[in-house]
């Protein structure tokens, strides 16, 4: 429960931090990105444990239903109109001069429930901002697709 209230804090703070702000620096949006795949994560764990549970406890639903509420609380933070063209700018820019330097070496876990050959699937730095691109801003969704349900052509893009 204090990791609960830990998650919504921080994610409260991204979103007080994002909306006091109209120009925001690129490590500022990175960090929230990153913030943005741990809430993901948590929230697909949270929901694992309490699909997985014989017996669901009321402690699991509670757990989980207060991963998805920060979860989508970041993205919603990314999406308000003070904020919307930094982070687009952010995820053009980033996209585009690390598919010309070859910077995308950097990896990141991405759990995912649907998939159910694999449980996490690996994806670059420039992938998972495809993604973000996508599914927030061309999407215009509250959550991140799970991978498989991402078109192929958005990742070679």
């Amino acid at each position: 429960m204090k990791k609960l209230l830990g998650i919504l804090l921080l994610s409260s703070i991204c979103m007080l931090q994002s909306s006091a702000q109209t120009t925001i620096n690129d490590e500022t949006i990175k960090n929230n990105l990153l913030n943005i795949h741990e809430l993901k994560l948590k929230y697909e764990g949270a929901l694992s444990n309490m699909l997985n549970s014989r017996l669901t406890r009321r402690s699991e639903v509670d757990e989980c239903r207060a991963a998805l509420a920060s979860y989508t609380a970041a993205v919603n933070s990314i999406k308000s109109k003070a904020v919307r063209s930094n982070y687009l700018a952010y995820l053009n820019k980033t996209i585009k001069t690390a598919g010309q330097s070859g910077v995308n070496s950097i990896k990141y876990r991405n759990a995912n429930l649907l998939d159910t050959g694999r449980s996490k699937n690996d994806l670059t730095y420039v992938e998972y901002l495809k993604i973000v691109r996508y599914c927030i801003f061309v999407q215009n969704k509250y959550t991140l697709s799970a991978t498989n349900a991402i078109p192929p052509y958005v990742l070679k893009n």
